[in-house]
């Protein structure tokens, strides 16, 4: 076995100085002290101060002592220099005695109290190293925590060689320990069935293991019999057996991971004591997935249903309409007839009338108002679909294992009464009404579900049934066993007892009052004051005005056109391709670093960083990899594999954040913001193929379906998150989601999006994790302003109407909402799969009844800060342009196929979502470097550039980046001082 994962160019920095420093890191780590002083002056010439004192530093900075002292940058030795009075030169000279710089060493480390690496520590490291590699077993990783445990023990770190030789024992160590961990479970049989996930299997056309990785395509009622076709293997294995639960969850999603990604083949040729874990983790993962799978497809599936249902009665209503004026016109044909007794005997009425029109057309105007003298609604029409829902229904009811929030459930009752009625083929409920719960039903389908005989009708009490179900599920009333999204509502939030420790963390960090009558007083004292602020400035500002008990806003004037600077900065950018693009933003960051393989194994294809680009590139794009071969020369079973194994959600998450930050420190950004506000937004992509998580807005697609690409941006122009959705969702469930995940250098203390992202529950929760949110209001006036108390008079705000807020109602569950968001401020549950249950829990769970109250406080506050500036309603504005101007660049970048998606799986949407947004991103980054580069050169030429024309300037341009073309990953030929493109400077 090889004991070495590190390339040689990593050897080499690893065993040297970082190739830059920044300032802070240089004052905390090179910034030396009366007795560091003292010590660096015992020696007699400059070159043994410079180099004692550089090798002192690097050890209290890196902890070990580089090989190469002249590799230190330049800001470093000079910083050194000017403090022990040397000459920078006097480095160059210093170790040529070998015997001085091991004194040196060992003085330094008696005064830092470090030590050498012993052979006694050795099996110390290796057993930690063990547990960590349990966690996650990425060599790179485990080489730098070996690094971080090396220095908090002080102890020197030992050569490259031995620590790669313990990182690489320790995964081997943690796969026997997995092993052991699951060995208790694997018997003869066990083993038996495993191996028989491997073989191929006629009856479905692929090996069990394919069969089960393969998500649905759709929500139809067979895409769902299926997924419980799968379900119903899965829940025959004896899975809580095993108790993988003991695993680590990194370790448990690494082996899942593997297993969901290796080829058949590969999966038989492994040992048993690798095969038959990552087998074992990827059946219990399978259970979990395809639990939520068939009830998100059942969510959708009825959605589509109340969809058609709706198509249907609009051309039923159509339809009644076309023939009543076909009737009245019969109407006016015979009345004048009728009404004619001068010229038209009794005995010719009937005659005369049929000439004029026939008595089949009477007939059939009479039979079409006799069926549809009651008006129809959805429900009617819903109960035309019944037998295809009953396709999968009674199979998804009795495979399932539902269970109540509060239990006795009336619709948990019913299920279990539908469940033996199917078991025995009964075809009618019980006679008597009392003999079935009904209690749950909603009144529009109770008037359908009895019969007139006192009976109640199957038919629509399966419907009905079905109706609630879906909306107990949505809510979290109805959760299910081996679900991880509708599992018990309780699971969401933090437990009582780890609450009570990570109160005093929790309020440090969000920086709110942990009693409500302190925090009441301040809210109170700052609606006061904005109630009042807007009283004083109404009278005098002609953009307020009231009228019908409502305040009236007049729109700014907005600016349109590109300021000058924008058109000089933008002649001056280099053309170049996309891929060029992205590889030079790479040499930048080195964000590429962070697409590692999801089973930690190092490439054995040429040119990996190449087909990376491409793989993404691809992904942005929207072409498939057969498409993609026609413009690089690369392999297209190369290309799968990499996309394979290095191109997920996790990894483009961090090389994007590799990018945000790199935006971050770049000087122009400061100039957009300081990275504290951002935005949301949702953008919609249609969608060309069958899947299951795209529905029909007919608004953006027409008579197809799409998906909305919903995108985090920061007041710097960087996107630091993505989200897939469907575009029926509404995007305020998903505002926080981002945010709360972020993990770049971004530190968002505020965010706005467009009414589409706003909702009072939303307010709460972001002034409660010591946010603020600010969202454009669409018909602003119309929207509803609480008190705290009427007790206040405004004089110019009379004519408004005020509601009271619940302040009891706040008070009784303040604890049980700070408790809500500390769970989401410390990551137990995403916030969208909380606010999106208790947002539908029936009649409201008090839980978002106590939190809309709070939030409306908040909303008022916000409204009436509003109203008063003008210059926050341009930055709120401002910031919102950003996102949508980033849209126009990622539908340039994604215009490919006419822009329509045509990937199956969800998945696949999250991981084209992710490529798209880190191209966005670089395309970002490098035209931020090239307008710095830019405005300094038009600042050589004499011209003043004033800082607020900086602050109009935006990096989402994309006139001189050609997309299309055969792709060249060649760095350019022709490098300026700064190791830049040359600028198009005009003769």
């Amino acid at each position: 076995m090889s004991h070495r994962f590190l390339k040689a160019d990593n050897r080499e920095a690893f065993n040297n100085f970082p190739s830059s420093i920044d300032e802070n890191d240089l004052i905390a780590h090179f910034l030396l002290t009366p007795d560091d002083l003292a010590l660096v002056r015992s020696n007699r010439t400059q070159t043994q101060r410079l180099g004692f004192a550089l090798l002192l530093c690097s050890l209290r900075y890196l902890g070990f002592f580089p090989q190469n002292l002249l590799t230190a940058p330049d800001n470093m030795i000079h910083y050194l220099a000017e403090q022990t009075d040397c000459d920078v030169e006097a480095i160059m000279s210093y170790g040529q005695r070998s015997d001085t710089r091991q004194e040196h060493q060992r003085i330094i480390m008696a005064y830092l109290d470090f030590r050498w690496f012993k052979p006694s520590e050795e099996q110390t490291l290796f057993e930690w190293l063990s547990q960590r590699a349990l966690e996650n077993d990425r060599p790179s990783t485990l080489f730098q925590q070996a690094s971080e445990w090396l220095y908090k023990q002080r102890i020197v770190r030992p050569g490259i060689t031995t620590l790669e030789e313990l990182v690489l024992t320790s995964r081997d160590k943690a796969h026997e320990l997995t092993y052991k961990q699951v060995s208790q479970a694997l018997d003869e049989t066990l083993i038996a069935e495993l191996d028989k996930l491997l073989e191929p299997n006629l009856e479905l056309g692929s090996t069990p293991l394919s069969w089960l990785r393969r998500p649905a395509r759709g929500y139809g009622a067979n895409d769902i019999v299926k997924v419980l076709d799968k379900l119903g293997v899965v829940y025959e294995w004896s899975i809580d057996d095993w108790q993988l639960t003991n695993l680590p969850p990194g370790r448990s999603h690494h082996l899942v991971q593997i297993a969901c990604r290796s080829s058949n083949q590969a999966l038989q040729l492994k040992e048993g004591q690798q095969k038959y874990p990552l087998l074992m983790a990827f059946m219990a993962d399978a259970r979990e997935r395809l639990t939520d799978e068939v009830l998100d497809l059942y969510d959708q599936r009825l959605m589509q249903t109340e969809r058609s249902a709706r198509q249907d009665l609009q051309a039923h209503r159509l339809k009644i309409s076309q023939a009543l004026q076909k009737v009245a016109w019969y109407f006016g044909k015979t009345t004048p007839i009728i009404l004619n007794e001068a010229e038209v005997a009794d005995s010719d009425v009937r005659a005369t009338i049929f000439k004029t029109v026939s008595r089949v057309e009477l007939e059939d105007s009479l039979r079409l108002l006799t069926e549809h003298q009651h008006e129809l609604d959805v429900i009617h029409f819903i109960g035309r679909r019944y037998s295809y829902l009953r396709q999968f229904f009674p199979r998804l009811i009795s495979t399932l294992k539902f269970r109540a929030y509060q239990e006795p459930d009336l619709l948990l009752e019913a299920l279990h009464i539908l469940q033996e009625m199917d078991a025995t083929s009964s075809d009618r409920l019980p006679t008597y009404l009392e003999d079935v719960p009904t209690d749950f039903i909603d009144k529009d389908w109770l008037k359908r579900t009895v019969n007139h005989d006192g009976t109640v009708n199957r038919r629509w009490y399966d419907l009905c049934v079905m109706w609630e179900l879906r909306n107990a599920l949505r809510s979290g009333r109805i959760w299910v066993e081996h679900s991880k999204r509708y599992t018990h509502l309780d699971t969401y939030l933090m437990p009582q007892e780890v609450w009570q420790t990570k109160k005093s963390v929790f309020f440090e960090l969000v920086a709110i009052e942990p009693e409500w009558d302190h925090r009441r007083k301040i809210l109170q004292t700052q609606l006061k004051i904005a109630f009042q602020d807007l009283n004083d400035q109404l009278p005098d500002d002609e953009a307020l005005r009231i009228e019908n008990g409502r305040i009236i806003l007049t729109p700014y004037e907005g600016k349109d056109e590109p300021s000058p600077l924008a058109l000089q900065i933008q002649d001056l950018l280099p053309h170049l391709q996309l891929p060029e693009l992205l590889h030079e933003v790479d040499t930048w960051t080195n964000f590429s670093r962070h697409l590692y393989h999801a089973g930690n194994a190092n490439s054995r294809i040429d040119q990996l960083l190449l087909h990376l680009y491409a793989v993404m590139l691809a992904q942005a794009r929207n072409i498939d990899f057969k498409q993609m071969v026609d413009v690089v020369d690369l392999s297209y079973r190369q290309l799968l594999w990499c996309n394979n194994w290095y191109v997920r959600e996790e990894t483009l998450q961090r090389a994007t954040d590799e990018l945000v930050n790199y935006q971050y420190r770049q000087p122009l950004s400061h100039y957009w913001g300081d990275g504290r506000f951002s935005s949301s937004d949702g953008q919609r992509f249609p969608v060309a193929v069958r899947t299951q998580n795209a529905t029909p807005l007919p608004r953006y697609f027409g008579y197809g379906r799409g998906l909305t690409f919903l995108t985090w941006t920061s007041n710097q122009y960087s996107q630091y998150g993505t989200l897939v959705t469907p575009p029926t969702h509404r995007e305020a469930a998903y505002t926080l989601d981002k945010i709360l995940d972020n993990d770049s250098d971004l530190e968002v203390k505020e965010h706005t999006t467009d009414t589409n992202g706003y909702t009072d529950l939303i307010f709460a929760l972001f002034d409660l994790l010591g946010m603020q949110f600010a969202p454009r209001l669409k018909d602003i006036s119309a929207t509803r302003l609480f008190r705290m108390d009427l007790d206040i008079t405004y004089d110019n705000l009379k004519a408004l109407t005020f509601h009271k807020s619940d302040l009891d109602l706040i008070t009784r569950n303040w604890d049980e909402m700070l408790r809500l968001v500390a769970s989401l401020k410390f990551r137990w549950t995403t916030p969208s799969l909380i606010i999106r249950k208790l947002q539908s829990f029936p009649r409201q769970h008090i839980l978002t009844q106590a939190l809309q109250e709070y939030g409306r406080i908040i909303k008022t506050t916000f409204i009436l800060r509003y109203y008063i500036s003008e210059t926050y309603r341009r930055r709120i504005d401002a910031q919102l342009n950003k996102s949508e101007n980033f849209h126009a660049l990622r539908g340039h970048i994604h215009s490919a196929n006419r822009g329509k998606i045509r990937k199956p799986y969800p998945e696949q949407h999250l991981n084209q979502a992710n490529c798209l947004n880190l191209i966005v991103n670089a395309v970002a980054v490098w035209n931020t470097v090239y307008m710095q580069s830019a405005i300094q050169h038009l600042q050589s030429t004499g011209q003043d550039i004033a800082e607020a024309d900086l602050e109009q300037l935006s990096p989402v341009r994309y006139e001189h980046i050609n997309v299309f073309g055969k792709y060249s990953f060649d760095s350019p030929a022709a490098l300026t001082d700064e190791g830049l493109r040359p600028l198009v400077v005009k003769e």
